[in-house]
């Protein structure tokens, strides 16, 4: 979903969406022929499949076979639903295959007083690709500590523009008269390496990728839909590591991984969870430029593995150890969450609604096409 602002598609009439997390794929099919007519997008099936033992070892793919046949077996499982198919696929990048932030771009017109014409600003791209990658490239040297490595933007999206005095504009401004356009962008990125395995996967499956997503991306889409200047803290707890991401006034300021998911709970011993919050507490430090925090804590995964590291959060003296706008309040996802423009025909809505929210990213896929 990069750069694809004048060009216009025909919306495809169903896709799937595979989510590749750290212990498991996900995979969800929906009917979109309705979605130009009506804004509706139809979920008709769902399916997710664990990785075999040793598929992944501390977050790197060690069998890319296995990896293979269990985006395979994930997306037969979805398949089973609806009776096909589809040949479209969108992948979601989470965990440490993924990261994202929000980043700014401006331009200043080289001829001002004129009005901006769709192709000035094509002209102007090249300039937004490389702004975009740079703050990427930044981004992950400061986590991995490594500016050596590759890195790709797989995902941009424009979600807010200031011309001049104008702020919260949706698209750019063509055919006005703007000196100067400041364009908010959610990014997300990756290793080239891991780019490259995942077309390879795609392509292993005789499929084409649509596009590409990530969770943190579509939540904060989703939720800054209501709330422009939504200010949050996401933890995504998966199988063998956690999402830590700090939304401030709708602005991405980074995600952080840790290698500690629900896997490792056990039901009767408070040990692990002690040691999960520490880990949570070393992600939120590394945000060094963040003066305060929300109060509000979103928390994501399955329900049954939420439990204990609720009561925790409800408890561990976050106020003692970092700076919160005030006291902070512990809130499950599905609580407040609400898709009115997913209709569900599998029934099973609640249980996947990790991989329906990622239906918020064909919104804006869609939105760049019509």
């Amino acid at each position: 979903m990069v750069f694809n602002f004048f060009k216009a598609k025909k919306l495809p009439d169903n896709f799937a969406v595979l989510d590749f997390g750290s212990s498991s794929v996900g995979a969800a099919i929906f009917d979109s022929s309705r979605y130009t007519s009506s804004g509706t997008l139809s979920l008709v099936g769902v399916g997710r499949v664990e990785y075999p033992q040793d598929t992944l070892v501390s977050g790197i793919i060690s069998s890319i076979e296995q990896f293979r046949n269990t985006a395979r077996a994930s997306l037969k499982k979805a398949s089973t639903d609806c009776g096909f198919n589809p040949s479209l696929i969108v992948t979601c990048l989470s965990g440490e295959f993924s990261k994202a932030i929000s980043a700014k771009v401006k331009i200043v017109r080289k001829e001002a007083g004129r009005t901006l014409s769709e192709k000035e600003w094509e002209g102007y791209e090249k300039k937004v690709k490389e702004t975009l990658l740079s703050q990427a490239e930044s981004e992950m040297a400061a986590i991995t500590g490594n500016g050596e490595s590759e890195v790709v933007v797989v995902e941009n999206i424009l979600s807010s523009v200031t011309a001049d005095n104008s702020e919260g504009l949706t698209k750019i401004p063509l055919g006005e008269i703007v000196n100067e356009v400041v364009g908010d962008y959610l990014i997300t990125f990756t290793q080239k390496d891991t780019q490259k395995l995942m077309k390879d996967v795609i392509r292993n499956l005789g499929k084409k990728e649509l596009f590409c997503t990530s969770r943190i991306v579509s939540l904060v889409r989703l939720l800054t839909a209501e709330d422009k200047n939504l200010n949050t803290i996401f933890i995504n707890l998966d199988g063998t590591e956690t999402d830590v991401a700090v939304v401030l006034g709708g602005f991405l300021i980074g995600v952080r991984s840790i290698p500690f998911g629900h896997n490792y709970f056990s039901p009767d011993s408070g040990s692990e969870v002690a040691d999960w919050l520490s880990m949570v507490s070393v992600a939120l430090s590394d945000f060094e430029g963040v003066k305060s925090f929300p109060a509000r804590i979103i928390v994501l995964g399955e329900r049954s593995e939420i439990t204990l590291v609720e009561v925790a959060l409800r408890s561990f003296p976050w106020t003692k150890k970092f700076p919160f706008t005030g006291s902070p309040e512990i809130e499950y996802l599905e609580d407040k969450l609400i898709l009115p423009f997913v209709e569900d025909k599998t029934g099973k809505i609640d249980e996947f609604m990790m991989l329906v929210i990622l239906s918020q990213s064909f919104r804006d896929y869609a939105k760049d096409r019509t």
